[in-house]
């Protein structure tokens, strides 16, 4: 018995052991147990071995285990409440209503603490411990929802089932739907379901009937309203307009569904998109903005508040990047969500933040910090046994113009997300081909590639495969493709009437005009571009003008400076393609290629630029391994090797040479 307590609770203190004999009236004899090996010499019980531990545990009857947590229950100290709840729990024969509670109360207070994966262990052990089959339910769907939070989905679906069976109000049945069709989407195998079950929740949400004034109205309108943003979330980003489980059905359903009007920032979001669906691009860009600008500027007010913002914000982001082209909003936005998703600790969410803000870092030229972004993503997704976001991993390949990583990540799409309908995997593939194949001169294969995404994407990458696609055209000499694809990214860019969305157009006009004409379109465009802070478009601009003016008689110095702008610049991104790009371009003409360094940042493996970005913010070994999921010795190892190739020798150095800010502008 006096092992068995010790393997009951592993941190326990020898003081509480002590105490938990004493209340069985054990004597405090360790010879048997040293005897057999089983635990050190002079120890208070400490076992050889956590095996050892393990298999005493495992080798006891029921009855033992529950009296040996009896035991230490009324042993524990006082000030540890949830240790004392914990152990009672594991003591007690059968459900327990006071136990239950006392659960739930510790379960709060670990969610508090930033502990979301032990509140939903808590929780859990709440709902199994709940006699009366409402709040069993109540508890066990609590306890799924925290498990989401984690990526535990094995355990959330369990859960999920368990609520099944109990009886439920009409408000948590849609809460029960609303988490079926989020575990659904976790597992990213069937987008379209996933929404068309979210809608059924906001149809029962909308439909409940209470007093039209009350508290509760206002709740379970609230609660609608989130999870019609959550479908349209989920079929946007999946890139499904159109069709029964498409976001203009569900922007139908909530703008038929939904009444009152418009107040808080979410209730403004939903009539914003809703509009931006059923009436795009007329009077949807309009109402997208007006609605956009408070919901970036909330400021949500506890856990939960946040953890519904978050859910929202790659929807909200994807509006500002492709609807708007509003890139100023975006940096800000994918900077705050993604410090936010840190401090929650919602691993379902954050590793989408990061992949928003690694495509912010991007555009602004910092691609050495998108790579190390995309990689703390993927070591996430890792972690956590779920499937890795491809969409900003594939751009940034593009960019860089690693051929061969872009072309697997391509095959692993096709076999993953194409087979589960993600239309917007189709529109990124095509995107980033594009980018890749332009970057590679190989205009026949980049034409193909953006053609495939602009006409199966429904919502996400149209304009940028659309620009793409004229590009190639025109180097290709399909004038009449280019001038096709030009008015279709007008249809996009004109309602937004941004610095990003006139100067992309004006760079595309100038790829089809002639003369005057076409110099005064690129000049507009790189003006604009560097009016937005689009670091790697201003790079490009530089790029295709430099190309236009090498064809003009008595150019050729303009066309050298504005060729070695773009390829200093694209050497100092690291956009290898597109520098070489720029440098095959002076050397057909006779130029000399300059020799820039590219900056000592990305010799760094993305790996050790994250680690050396987190010392350089001051964070300690031990914080940087937990937040990505490391050991303290890797990490060490990791930034000793930073430190050599960056030749720096304290933290002082490392600042001056590491970016340590999450906003990509600075």
């Amino acid at each position: 018995m006096l092992v068995l307590l010790a393997s009951a609770d592993p941190a326990a203190t020898p003081a509480v052991l002590r105490r938990a004999a004493a209340v069985l009236d054990l004597p405090w004899d360790l010879g048997p147990a040293e005897s057999a090996g089983l635990v050190l010499p002079n120890s208070e019980l400490r076992f050889v071995h956590p095996l050892a531990a393990s298999a005493v545990y495992t080798r006891a009857s029921p009855g033992h285990r529950r009296t040996a947590h009896a035991a230490l229950s009324r042993a524990s100290d006082p000030a540890q409440a949830d240790h004392r709840t914990w152990h009672a729990a594991c003591a007690a024969p059968g459900p327990d209503e006071e136990i239950a509670a006392a659960l739930e109360e510790s379960a709060e207070r670990a969610r508090r603490r930033g502990d979301p994966g032990g509140a939903a262990r808590l929780l859990t052990h709440a709902a199994a411990m709940t006699p009366d089959s409402s709040r069993r339910g109540t508890r066990a769907l609590a306890a799924a929802e925290g498990h989401l939070s984690t990526n535990a989905l094995d355990e959330a679906a369990g859960l999920i089932a368990v609520a099944t069976t109990c009886r439920l109000e009409n408000t948590e049945q849609a809460r029960l739907a609303r988490l079926r069709a989020r575990a659904l989407l976790a597992l990213r195998s069937a987008p379209e379901a996933g929404a068309l079950l979210l809608v059924h929740a906001a149809e029962q949400l909308a439909a409940v009937e209470v007093a039209p004034s009350s508290a509760m109205a206002s709740a379970v309108q609230s609660a609608a309203r989130q999870t019609y943003l959550e479908a349209l979330s989920a079929t946007a980003l999946a890139g499904h307009v159109q069709g029964s489980g498409g976001a203009h059905a569900v922007a139908a359903s909530a703008r038929h569904h939904v009444v009152g009007r418009p107040v808080t920032p979410t209730d403004l979001l939903l009539d914003g998109l809703s509009t931006l669906f059923t009436d795009f691009p007329h009077h949807g860009v309009v109402a997208v903005r007006r609605a956009l600008a408070p919901f970036a500027a909330e400021t949500p007010r506890g856990d939960d508040a946040t953890t519904q913002w978050l859910m929202l914000a790659p929807l909200a982001q994807q509006t500002f990047i492709h609807h708007l082209w509003d890139f100023p909003a975006w940096a800000r936005l994918s900077s705050r969500a993604t410090r936010l998703a840190r401090v929650v600790g919602d691993l379902s969410i954050l590793p989408v933040e990061l992949m928003c803000s690694a495509g912010a870092h991007l555009h602004c030229g910092n691609v050495a910090t998108a790579a190390a972004l995309v990689a703390e993503a993927d070591s996430i997704s890792a972690a956590t046994g779920t499937a890795p976001y491809t969409d900003a991993a594939l751009i940034v390949a593009a960019w860089r113009g690693e051929e061969d990583h872009v072309l697997r990540l391509v095959d692993e799409g096709r076999d993953g997300g194409m087979l589960h309908g993600e239309l917007s995997l189709r529109g990124v593939m095509g995107y980033a081909s594009g980018v890749l194949y332009n970057g590679l001169s190989r205009y026949d294969l980049a034409m193909e590639a953006t053609r495939d995404g602009f006409e199966h994407d429904e919502f996400n990458f149209t304009g940028w495969s659309l620009a793409e696609h004229i590009e190639a055209a025109a180097r290709v000499g399909d004038r009449a493709a280019a001038t096709g694809s030009l008015h279709q990214l007008a249809e996009h860019t004109r309602p937004a009437d941004t610095a990003w969305a006139h100067g992309i157009q004006a760079r595309c006009e100038a790829l089809v005009a002639a003369g005057h004409q076409a110099e005064e379109k690129f000049q507009q465009a790189r003006y604009d571009l560097s009016q937005a802070g689009i670091e790697i478009q201003v790079a490009r601009t530089h790029l295709l003008y430099g190309e236009w003016l090498l064809q003009r008689p008595g150019r050729s110095i303009d066309a050298e400076d504005e060729l070695r702008t773009a390829h200093r610049q694209f050497t100092a991104m690291h956009a290898d393609a597109f520098a070489a790009r720029a440098g095959r371009a002076l050397t057909s003409s006779g130029l000399a290629v300059p020799s820039y360094n590219s900056g000592l940042v990305v010799t760094l493996t993305p790996q050790e630029l994250q680690i050396a970005q987190r010392a350089a913010r001051s964070l300690t070994s031990q914080a940087i391994a937990a937040e990505l999921f490391l050991s303290v010795q890797t990490v060490e190892f990791h930034l000793q090797q930073a430190f050599a190739k960056l030749n720096v020798h304290d933290l002082l150095q490392l600042r001056e040479i590491v970016p340590t800010s999450d906003d990509p502008r600075e």
